[in-house]
């Protein structure tokens, strides 16, 4: 079987120097992502896989240093890695990414040409549906493609803080977007209430999430520690519930608590000033993937503020959630509607979306008996090793395509 992946995580120079070049919001857990995938899909007889990217980067000047991304090409893993490389520039950085992904794209299809193609497009956004299409009609590739959706377009595009000419463009292209998301083989979604955005009858697979242990136990020994620390790593937006998170620690702190908070967004800049006055709330700012799991593993407590709040919670499901568990560490977490309910005995639910709710949540975390704590983080540890692991999950994903 040859497997084509679409995407759009970060190569591997790229993601050393990505921190030093951005200037705004990066988001990490879509890379991860699309990284256990491909781990899943990987290294299994008769499986050849090849890797593309679109890097998921900020626009120049703005958004980042650089006014080009270059492409890279390696082997990880038996797995062939090709990244595009783009001229950075708003707005036509939209042209750039479509061309350049359909000139590689093309490349690849006429190479395997006389064999059949299993395409796994990661990256919903128009320039990459609109690459894929042309490619397939130029080359006349035999293929299936599958459409792994991570989020809903037009849903996702609610509430971004564009305006103007930026907006007005923004809302064009996802219109495009979702009407192009209907032409598809096949489409593998976090959530069944995605469905409704997908033409009737079409058939799908439901993963909520996958994870890689990739070696690494959380050491125990830090639930022991002094001072007692609660930590959220992610994207700092009062959407997703970070003001609420503070202002509930601030609630139901004690002088051994600590709240360390490490991601960029909207809030970085009041998250500097609370903790400048605060010694008890620490805020790191962005910082690479490995220091965040760094991070969690030196907390008692993880938390996931985000609530219910807004239509999207409808047909997403919080990765963050997936990766605390995994972390081994105590889950605060609201049970959001696109959650199964497998999930809740290995979390702490608050009773209610409020700051006292979260507040007496972290309170139950934070008195919970060492013992307890260590075997309640590692049954939800257990629970998505053993049933969300990239091995069965890239199992399920190749039996469906």
């Amino acid at each position: 079987m040859n497997v084509l992946f679409i995407g759009n995580f970060y190569p591997e120079a790229l993601l050393k120097s990505l921190l030093s070049e951005s200037k705004g919001r990066i988001v990490f857990s879509n890379h991860i992502f699309e990284k256990n995938v491909i781990k899943g899909i990987s290294g299994r007889e008769n499986v050849n896989v090849t890797a593309v990217s679109v890097p998921n980067v900020g626009s120049f000047p703005g958004k980042n240093k650089k006014l080009f991304t270059r492409g890279e090409n390696y082997k990880e893993e038996g797995v062939q890695i090709q990244t595009v490389g783009f001229l950075n520039l708003w707005p036509v950085f939209v042209v750039c990414r479509r061309r350049a992904l359909q000139r590689l794209l093309v490349k690849i299809l006429r190479r395997s040409a006389g064999e059949r193609i299993h395409i796994i497009l990661s990256a919903p956004e128009y320039y990459a549906q609109a690459a894929l299409q042309n490619s397939i009609r130029l080359t006349g590739a035999d293929v299936c493609t599958t459409v792994l959706l991570p989020d809903i377009p037009s849903i996702m595009n609610d509430n971004l803080p564009y305006k103007g000419l930026r907006r007005w463009m923004k809302h064009k292209l996802t219109v495009r977007s979702m009407e192009m998301l209907q032409t598809w083989d096949q489409y593998i979604l976090l959530t069944p209430t995605m469905t409704d955005f997908l033409p009737g009858g079409c058939r799908t697979m439901i993963m909520e999430g996958i994870v890689s242990d990739n070696g690494g136990e959380c050491g125990v020994g830090s639930f022991t520690e002094a001072p007692s620390v609660i930590a959220y790593t992610g994207v700092v937006d009062r959407r997703y519930g970070v003001g609420l998170l503070v202002d509930a620690f601030k609630r139901c702190s004690n002088p051994d608590s600590e709240l360390w908070i490490a991601g960029s967004g909207p809030m970085a800049d009041e998250l500097k000033r609370i903790s400048g006055e605060n010694p008890q709330i620490k805020y790191f700012g962005l910082v690479s993937p490995m220091k965040a799991r760094e991070i969690q593993s030196r907390a008692r407590v993880l938390v996931n503020p985000r609530t219910s709040e807004g239509r999207y919670t409808r047909y997403s499901f919080p990765s963050k959630t997936m990766e605390y568990l995994l972390s081994g560490r105590l889950c605060v977490a609201n049970m959001l509607p696109g959650m199964p309910e497998e999930y809740r005995p290995f979390l702490i639910v608050p009773e209610t979306e409020t700051v006292d709710g979260l507040a007496s949540a972290l309170r139950r975390s934070l008195e919970m008996p060492v013992e307890e704590a260590i075997l309640f983080g590692e049954r939800g540890r257990n629970y998505v090793l053993h049933n969300k692991n990239a091995d069965i999950q890239g199992g399920r994903i190749l039996s469906f395509i």
